[in-house]
């Protein structure tokens, strides 16, 4: 079920969908076309999970959930999560996909080096987005 960037997906067109839609970004269920803002909206999904040990949308019913998300909305991210964290994850949320930056931009992002010491830094190289 894996597809590069830019090409169209072929499992997408499938009625359910192939996969797991709760990770998926809004413009690839609308389009079924798979770009990095996809990996960076799945990763806000995993880590919003990982803070609440919830899925990041309340739904049951996949019907309900593709409408929320064909309709602008987000995930909701808890006041209770710290700045940082609330910040990272609404950059992985942002409805326009460029604005969620790159994979290089968010390794960067005050939340994942908070508490990280200079000697303990990883240096990226590499746009890996």
């Amino acid at each position: 079920m894996s597809t590069q960037v830019g090409v169209e997906s072929v499992f997408w067109g499938c009625d359910p969908y192939l996969g797991t839609p709760l990770y998926m970004s809004p413009e690839s269920v609308r389009y079924g076309v798979a770009e990095r803002s996809l990996d960076l909206w799945s990763l806000g999904c995993v880590v919003l999970e990982m803070y609440t040990g919830k899925p990041p949308w309340p739904f049951q019913d996949s019907k309900e959930f593709l409408r929320n998300l064909l309709d602008d909305k987000a995930p909701e991210v808890p006041e209770s999560l710290p700045w940082e964290a609330r910040q990272f994850l609404e950059t992985c949320f942002a409805r326009n996909p460029v604005e969620r930056g790159s994979a290089s931009g968010l390794l960067k992002h005050p939340f994942l080096l908070r508490g990280v010491s200079d000697e303990n830094k990883v240096v990226v190289t590499k746009d890996l987005a």
